[in-house]
């Protein structure tokens, strides 16, 4: 079941999933979720948050920050935070069922465009273009 959940009170399950999507994403600064900030943007209707359960379980999740662009706020972007499933449980259609169900909060409350991020040539990446998403930036990473 995929439904609604407020990140401050389930931090404890999204956290072992933060520290597993790290390891495969090889990011190397510590995990350390800044739950006031997701709070205050949930609270402020910026945030598109959901979890997904297998029986009491959560098993992945999506967050998404939306709201107007800076350049044009009338304009409503909708750009994934972090979408992530269990190894265990990707063999089944959560991953994309946590996509569609983000992209359809979005277009609910308004998106224009919805902007997920992945490492290139991850199943990700190719499942998003064949969802009919397009390249459009490219971001590029140095440690300073």
């Amino acid at each position: 079941m995929i439904r609604p959940i407020v990140v401050a009170d389930v931090i404890d399950q999204i956290l072992p999933m933060i520290r597993e999507n790290w390891a495969e994403t090889g990011f190397d600064f510590e995990i350390s979720p800044d739950v006031a900030t997701y709070a205050a943007m949930q609270e402020a209707d910026q945030l598109i948050a959901i979890g997904a359960f297998d029986g009491g379980e959560m098993v992945g999740y999506s967050t998404a920050m939306i709201g107007g662009h800076i350049f044009n706020p009338s304009v409503i972007i909708c750009q994934s935070d972090a979408l992530f499933v269990r190894k265990s449980h990707r063999h089944s259609t959560i991953g994309g069922r946590l996509m569609i169900q983000t992209e359809d909060i979005a277009k609910h409350r308004g998106a224009h465009f919805m902007l997920w991020q992945t490492r290139a040539g991850t199943p990700l990446a190719g499942s998003l273009l064949r969802r009919g998403y397009e390249p459009a930036d490219v971001a590029l990473i140095k440690g300073l």
